[in-house]
């Protein structure tokens, strides 16, 4: 069984950790994230009727199971790329969950696992780079030490992308050349505020919302990173981040659980 060597975490993330969470394609007696184990979960998922009432799935869901039931490719072999709708922003969302599952491993294991992540779903080089560029990102930040201005400064190298500036994110499409930038300069904008709060987050999230165009992943990746960078001291329950979900009990249960997984196993190794 893998695990992670060491449980210790800064205090500004316990807080947020609570009510951050996602899905993890990973089996309940591991920490590591298994692709194969994903893989069939997500094949799972996406073909059982009722486990979902999205209306709308996006280009690398249909081509991946286009390749998979007409052209009978093996699962590995499904992922696709058009050219336009694949490389795009909403592939970060994923890996986003992996990079938190790793925030006690190396930096290349971390950028490794967000890449393989990645790789179930896409056939996107830029995706790959821009999931471990951003993996390197999300577990810093969960673990304190840098700002988030230097960590976007340091992606945006890693990308060959424009340094990012304190302002908010304007329209943009879901494309990485211009959803990651805008999204790297509504970051170092809410950075440059101080003191960073829940209710500052719940605005810089709001403005992301308002600014229109490819808003929702863009959101979710930042969500992510902005809520970790918060002092543990305010309550977050009461927020409207949480208040406002309409299934907040059962997602807060899923949340816990996901951090037990990530965390929970360091007692196995002692």
């Amino acid at each position: 069984m893998e695990s992670f060597k060491d449980n210790s975490l800064p205090r500004n993330a316990s807080s947020w950790r609570k009510y951050s969470g996602g899905f993890l394609g990973a089996r309940p007696d591991a920490i590591r994230f298994d692709a194969d184990h994903f893989r069939q979960a997500y094949m799972k998922f996406m073909t059982t009727p009722g486990s979902h009432n999205d209306c709308y799935a996006s280009t690398c869901h249909r081509m991946f199971f286009a390749n998979r039931i007409y052209h009978k490719k093996d699962p590995k072999d499904c992922p696709d790329n058009d050219g336009h709708n694949v490389d795009t922003i909403d592939g970060l969302i994923l890996p986003t969950i992996v990079a938190l599952s790793d925030v006690n491993a190396s930096p290349q294991v971390a950028m490794q696992n967000a890449q393989d992540c990645a790789r179930v779903t896409r056939n996107s080089r830029p995706l790959q780079q821009a999931s471990a560029a951003w993996a390197q990102l999300v577990t810093s930040t969960v673990r304190g030490g840098e700002s988030i201005t230097s960590l976007c400064q340091s992606m945006a190298r890693a990308l060959g992308m424009p340094s990012p500036r304190p302002k908010e994110a304007g329209m943009t499409a879901c494309y990485m050349s211009s959803a990651v930038p805008a999204m790297l300069d509504h970051m170092v904008h809410f950075d440059s505020k101080s003191p960073k709060s829940v209710s500052g987050v719940w605005s810089s999230l709001l403005s992301n919302a308002n600014a229109g165009g490819e808003n929702v992943h863009r959101g979710s990746c930042m969500g992510a990173v902005l809520g970790a960078s918060v002092d543990e001291t305010e309550d977050w329950s009461q927020s409207r981040l949480v208040q406002g979900l309409y299934d907040k009990e059962s997602i807060g249960t899923e949340i816990d659980s996901f951090v037990d997984a990530v965390l929970a196993k360091k007692n196995d190794e002692l």
